[in-house]
């Protein structure tokens, strides 16, 4: 059997017995699996200095991401499409609202950014509350919710914010990059490793709003940095096709019953 990580729940900030728990499933996951596979080089690591995976085979297959429909296109049109401002900065989110993505501390950040515009794009059991805390902020929030048109979404940004506070290897993230939207997240272990310690994104402390508002106003500011890391990222991802991933994930299988 194959057991494949993405993301270890054990990580997340939870009660001592709570995360008691988790690491026992995780422990017995392992046990009873003949390959583990991780998208996450850290969390195998991880895995292996508690000791689950002892002498077991495992592999790290880094998520990919489908650089055809997630690409560079125009910013106006995106917005016109939205009922954007052409003008403005526009920063924004694509995440699950569930207390992990911790959104909240994205919206405190664009709280201290009066010159903002925020796209919160999502739904998960922490909406209502977060419509609730930042309905002050007016149409400096818009909370789109749902869709199925994230590429024109991410195409409108100027600057992407991922604000979890854990992460396996977040997919939402790699598809900004992909998009050519310079990106900003704290410094989960998943994000740590997708934007390589900082090469292809800024990173920011996790939970802190006021860092994060620095770092997002700073960029504002530096059109360069931004086209830069525009850049960077995109070619990163096309380096990490589903064709890739997909012919690796299969040899394994075929190593496994040979």
């Amino acid at each position: 059997s194959v057991y494949t990580v993405h993301g270890l729940s054990h990580n997340r900030r939870a009660n001592p017995l709570t995360t008691w728990i988790l690491r026992n499933a995780e422990r017995i996951a392992c046990a009873s699996a003949d390959l583990v596979v991780s998208v996450s080089h850290a969390d195998l690591t991880d895995l292996r200095q508690q000791g689950f995976t002892a002498d077991k085979p495992t592999l790290h297959l880094p998520n990919a991401v489908d650089t055809k429909r997630f690409c560079p296109r125009l910013q106006h049109e995106a917005r016109r499409q939205l009922d954007l401002p052409d003008t403005g900065f526009v920063v924004g989110t694509v995440s699950r609202l569930v207390p992990q993505k911790s959104v909240d501390i994205f919206l405190e950040a664009v709280r201290q950014l009066p010159d903002v515009t925020a796209l919160v794009v999502g739904s998960g059991s922490s909406e209502a509350d977060l419509r609730r805390r930042f309905g002050d902020l007016g149409q400096r929030v818009r909370f789109l919710g749902a869709r199925d048109d994230i590429p024109l979404c991410l195409n409108a940004l100027d600057v992407f914010v991922l604000s979890s506070s854990w992460e396996g290897q977040p997919i939402a993230l790699l598809e900004a990059l992909a998009s050519g939207v310079p990106c900003v997240a704290t410094e989960t272990a998943g994000s740590r490793e997708t934007l390589e310690g900082g090469a292809l994104g800024r990173l920011v402390p996790i939970g802190n709003a006021a860092e994060l508002a620095t770092t997002i106003r700073q960029l504002s500011h530096d059109t360069v940095d931004r086209q830069q890391m525009t850049q960077r990222g995109r070619t990163a991802m096309i380096a990490r096709s589903y064709d890739a991933a997909a012919s690796e994930i299969a040899a394994a299988y075929r190593r496994l019953h040979a």
